[in-house]
C-alpha cells in the first residue's frame, strides 16, 4: 500500500524508510507541508502528517473526497487537526501517544515564587500570554521551552532575515530566565526510531480494523448540564 506523508525533513525520511521494511507499505514523501493548496494525495487511503500540517475542515473534505480514510500523526499533539471536520469527513485520525497534562493558564496564578517549568511535550500545554504575565510577576524563576503553541511558523525553517511577528514569542525571548529550543528534544535516533514505528504500527492496526483506543483521537462532545 501506498502511504503518503506530508512536510518530510531530511533528518526524518531515513527513519522513515527504515521502519516501513518491516511493512508492506511504499512511502510517498511531500517536502511540503500539507495545507488546502497542497492536498496531492488523490487516491491514497492513509497519509501521515506533523505538527505544522494544517488539517482544517477544508483539507479534510478535500482529503476525504480523494479517498483518504487515516490521517496518521508523527506525534502526540493535534491542536493543527479539525477533529470535528475529521468525523464529519469518516476520517481516522491516530497519533504517537505521549503525556498530556491539562493546559497551563490560570493554574500559573497558583503557583509560589521560584517554580521552574520545563515543557518538551505540545506547545499548547502552555499559555503564552499566562506564561509572561507569570514572569512578570516574578513567580517564575526559570521557563525552558522545547515547543511553542504558534511554532508552525517559526520552527523547523531557517529565517536569518525574517522579521517575526508573533509579538508573545519575541516577548518571551526578552526575558533572562527563558530559554528556548526550536523543538529538538526529539532528535534522537531512538525518538524518531519509535515514532516511525508506531505511527507504521497505526496504520497496520487500522487496516485489519482494530486502532489501539489509546491512539485514537476523535472530537470530545460537550454537553451542557440539564437545568
Amino acid at each position: 500500500m501506498r502511504v503518503a506523508v506530508f512536510g518530510t525533513q531530511l533528518y526524518e525520511k531515513a527513519f522513515l524508510e527504515l521502519a516501513s521494511q518491516r511493512f508492506d507499505y511504499t512511502l510517498v514523501f511531500f517536502q511540503k507541508i500539507m495545507t488546502s493548496a497542497t492536498v496531492l494525495a488523490a487516491g491514497l487511503p492513509t497519509i501521515c502528517t506533523f505538527v505544522n500540517d494544517i488539517l482544517n475542515a477544508s483539507v479534510l473534505a478535500q482529503c476525504a473526497q480523494n479517498g483518504t480514510k487515516l490521517i496518521g500523526l508523527q506525534c502526540a499533539g493535534f491542536n493543527n487537526v479539525d477533529l470535528q471536520a475529521s468525523q464529519v469527513s469518516g476520517i481516522t485520525v491516530l497519533r504517537v501517544p505521549a503525556c498530556s497534562p491539562p493546559i497551563i493558564s490560570d493554574t500559573l496564578s497558583l503557583t509560589k515564587p521560584g517554580l521552574l517549568i520545563v515543557n518538551t511535550g505540545r506547545g499548547a500545554l502552555i499559555d503564552t500570554h499566562a506564561l509572561i504575565d507569570a514572569l512578570k510577576s516574578g513567580r517564575l524563576g526559570r521557563v525552558t521551552l522545547d515547543v511553542y503553541e504558534q511554532e508552525g511558523d517559526l520552527f523547523f525553517r531557517d529565517l536569518p532575515s525574517i522579521v517575526i511577528q508573533d509579538d508573545p514569542f519575541q516577548r518571551s525571548l526578552k526575558f533572562s530566565n527563558v530559554l528556548v529550543t526550536d523543538h529538538q528534544a526529539f532528535l534522537t535516533e531512538e525518538a524518531l526510531t519509535a515514532v516511525s514505528l508506531t505511527m507504521l504500527q497505526n496504520i497496520a492496526d487500522f487496516e485489519v480494523g482494530h486502532p489501539d483506543p489509546a491512539k485514537l483521537v476523535e472530537a470530545r462532545v460537550l454537553t451542557e448540564p440539564k437545568s
